[in-house]
């Protein structure tokens, strides 16, 4: 009986002369293109010598946090972006004809309204899905992914999806790492939900924007990522569909402050009105990626050395 007790003043004595290091979580959330800021993000962390313990994607987050949890290499991670934007990949997705269809949508939130208007007034058949198929998605995210188990990736990695059916949010958590982010990244109406069980699963930013929630479960600090826009334009004469769109995309907005607010740490890039799909001009995504968390760095390094962590409040709509 006495062992036990032994062992706990040991590891006590171990813990008070050596501190465990705490765990650093990241939470990189949707945007499209915008979430190319990710990129920046991590190689300012790399460079600092951050540690990154976990990281939990949505949508295009899930995209770069499956790639550097891969790979965690911020060199490698850039060169791939710039080979799959300079190639045929992106090209493959019909992502461009789409973007000349749009209306000024900024965000993911504000396209899917955007593409539910599209599918209609194009006469589609009821029975169709989507307007570009998954294998579309996979191609494209086989090209900067080696799939692989998920269990095999260098850093512990999630990507998250929502359920139809029940409106939750889900974790992939196994299985294979390119179909994970593909059903993580599947943006209702673009891509076809993908049924699992009694499950039909779409793009995790239309329940958990900046997935904190899930990050937190496997750290003792949070850095989260949002690429959502934190200023609006004022409405000029708008129609009636503007209006139903920007009342929708300040919901969305609602959402991700919330989901914000649980963090430690919070990025918030300053990508202006970029379109989600302005994938021509990563660079400067990538760069206001670099600006941001250079801005937060003092923040990082003392929420993580600091006994117990402290919530960082977001610039948001719901304050």
């Amino acid at each position: 009986m006495t062992t036990p007790t032994k062992f706990a003043i040991e590891e006590t004595r171990a813990e008070v002369l050596h501190p465990r290091r705490k765990r650093v979580a990241l939470a990189l959330g949707a945007g499209g293109a915008r979430g190319l800021a990710h990129v920046g993000v991590l190689s300012v962390l790399e460079e600092e010598g951050i540690p990154i313990d976990f990281i939990a994607g949505t949508s295009m987050g899930a995209v770069v946090g499956a790639m550097y949890a891969q790979a965690p290499d911020a060199c490698t991670l850039t060169e791939k972006v710039e080979e799959a934007l300079d190639g045929q990949a992106l090209e493959s997705l019909g992502l461009s004809y789409l973007k000349r269809q749009n209306n000024g949508a900024i965000s993911l939130l504000q396209q899917i309204t955007e593409v539910a208007t599209m599918i209609v007034t194009s006469g589609f058949k009821e029975a169709r899905l989507s307007l570009l198929k998954a294998k579309r998605l996979e191609r494209a995210l086989s090209s900067v992914i080696d799939d692989c188990d998920m269990k095999e990736l260098q850093i512990p990695f999630l990507a998250i999806a929502t359920d139809l059916n029940s409106g939750r949010s889900v974790t992939l958590t196994e299985g294979s790492t390119v179909r994970a982010v593909r059903v993580s990244a599947s943006v209702p109406g673009f891509f076809p939900p993908e049924v699992v069980e009694d499950m039909m699963l779409v793009d995790g930013g239309v329940s958990a924007p900046v997935p904190v929630e899930f990050a937190r479960r496997a750290a003792d600090v949070v850095i989260a990522v949002s690429v959502e826009p934190t200023k609006l334009k004022p409405l000029e004469t708008p129609h009636v569909a503007e209006v139903l769109k920007r009342a929708d995309f300040i919901r969305g907005l609602c959402l991700s402050a919330m989901q914000l607010a649980q963090a430690d740490v919070t990025l918030q890039p300053d990508l202006g009105d970029a379109h989600w799909m302005d994938f021509d001009q990563w660079r400067s995504f990538v760069e206001a990626g670099r600006e941001e968390a250079r801005r937060k760095i003092d923040e990082i390094r003392s929420v993580i050395k600091s006994a117990g962590g402290r919530r960082s409040r977001a610039s948001s709509f719901a304050s």
